[in-house]
């Protein structure tokens, strides 16, 4: 029992596992659903230390994987049409092959000329219908596939594109608000040096005329002190007479 739960955890796990990494080999952005493959290879490493700019790099390189894959469709679609006007030109020719030997009386191998003629157009027929068939197919998977690279690519190509202007414009107003907030803040230091200058002479006016009102008040002279020591000029005649 012990040997079968442990079987039974390990195929869980497997499973497990296998969804996980099937959930990392794909991907969604937006709308489009995006197959990563099997990771990034080597090749893919010694090209991408090439580009100091990565982003830069993966869309040059998506764009390039792009026209290889244009050119290749291209050149299967020339093959297969090239085949197939060979395997006409050859069915015409054994046809007027077997004609010729048809018409001709008493013409040496005729039935073997007339099987091989009609083997070589059979041959020729179906070559060109397996080739149609074959060349479609193929054809429409590399072109479906194509499509989807293009597609992503003109997508993540216009996202990166917003995503750089958007952080350009966000630098722009940093660096506006960095300039801004530097003057508000050498507009505070000279304000607060004024504000310091105008305390300091506040402060110097208060003390003034807490001194002005807080001194003592000057005596004023008393009378008599004043007549004793002023001079009469009668005492002074007076004396001299009763002499």
């Amino acid at each position: 029992m012990e040997e079968r739960r442990k079987t039974s955890q390990v195929k869980i796990k497997d499973g497990s596992d296998a969804e996980e990494v099937e959930r990392k080999l794909t991907g969604t952005i937006g709308d489009l659903l995006i197959n990563y493959g099997h990771g990034i290879s080597e090749e893919d490493k010694l090209l991408s230390r090439k580009d100091k700019n990565a982003v830069d790099f993966v869309l040059n390189y998506s764009k390039l994987w792009c026209k290889c894959l244009k050119d290749l469709v291209f050149s299967l679609e020339k093959k297969a049409l090239y085949e197939n006007e060979c395997m006409r030109a050859v069915s015409k020719l054994f046809q007027g092959l077997e004609s010729s030997f048809t018409s001709t009386n008493g013409a040496p191998l005729c039935e073997e000329t007339l099987q091989m003629s009609r083997m070589m157009i059979e041959q020729a027929k179906q070559t060109e219908f397996h080739n149609t068939k074959r060349c479609r197919e193929l054809l429409e998977v590399l072109n479906r596939q194509r499509t989807e690279f293009t597609k992503t690519r003109k997508f993540l190509k216009t996202k990166w594109k917003a995503d750089v202007k958007r952080m350009v414009d966000a630098e722009s107003v940093l660096f506006k608000s960095k300039a801004a907030y530097f003057s508000r803040c050498q507009t505070g230091v000279k304000l607060r040096e004024e504000l310091a200058t105008a305390q300091a002479l506040l402060n110097e006016m208060q003390a003034n005329l807490v001194a002005t009102y807080t001194a003592p008040p000057a005596s004023p002279l008393s009378p008599g002190s004043n007549s004793g020591s002023a001079t009469v000029p009668g005492g002074g005649g007076g004396g001299g007479g009763g002499t």
